[in-house]
């Protein structure tokens, strides 16, 4: 996992900041699509959870490195906080 926080993800970061800047976008147009499911995952399941239990100091470090990231996390959080406080709680 810290391979993936220190090397993989901030090259992702580094191709998805370009198009984390329209406000009221997603991705790939007006519409979420498989993309915004997939990134807003990685934020919901990996950075934004109460739950993970190994590496989450590193990623609520990569947080800090990511706001843009953060606020497009929180964006996808929000469109899908009912399926969010139903899903059962599984640790990670």
């Amino acid at each position: 996992m810290k391979e993936i926080v220190e090397t993989h993800l901030p090259k992702l970061m580094a191709l998805l900041e370009p198009y984390l800047d329209g406000p009221g976008t997603w991705l790939v147009g007006d519409k979420m699509t498989i993309a915004d499911f997939y990134l807003g995952g990685v934020y919901t399941n990996y950075m934004n959870s109460a739950s993970l239990g190994y590496c989450a100091e590193d990623w609520a470090n990569t947080k800090k490195s990511y706001p843009k990231f953060c606020a497009y996390g929180e964006k996808y959080a929000a469109e899908v906080a009912k399926h969010l406080a139903n899903r059962p709680a599984v640790p990670l």
